[in-house]
């Protein structure tokens, strides 16, 4: 599995472009707004019949696990969102592949504000 960093930082009020998909609104070539930034973990997931690869936050999955909350890669876990974009739907049971602990995250504004995405420095950069 090939990982990409990008260590620029954004910063709230700064357009940005959307380089991987997330929703109908938010896809390749969306510019949108810088509104805060924080820190967190990424995890690379498939899906049980190995089928789908694809990089979640923490806050889209939650530990199948009720006795270990912590995501760790071997480990199996639900997804919690439905803004996905494809046919994984939310409840799908997914195992932890790869995990990288730190990576920025930014909560990105698009269409005038009326949708709001958090997105990490891999999925971004700045608007062309």
């Amino acid at each position: 599995m090939i990982i990409c960093t990008n260590n620029r930082q954004y910063y709230p009020g700064e357009n940005v472009m959307a380089l991987t998909y997330f929703a109908p609104e938010f896809h390749v070539g969306t510019v949108g707004s810088v509104l805060k930034r924080a820190n967190g973990r990424l995890l690379a997931i498939r899906t049980l019949d190995g089928q789908i690869l694809k990089w979640f936050t923490i806050f889209e999955l939650e530990s199948a696990d009720p006795e270990d909350h912590i995501l760790r890669e071997g480990h199996y876990a639900y997804v919690t969102t439905d803004r996905l974009g494809f046919s994984l739907e939310k409840g799908a049971m997914v195992q932890i592949v790869k995990r990288i602990d730190e990576i920025d995250y930014y909560e990105v504004s698009v269409n005038n504000g009326s949708e709001r995405y958090r997105v990490t420095s891999i999925d971004i950069t700045s608007q062309l």
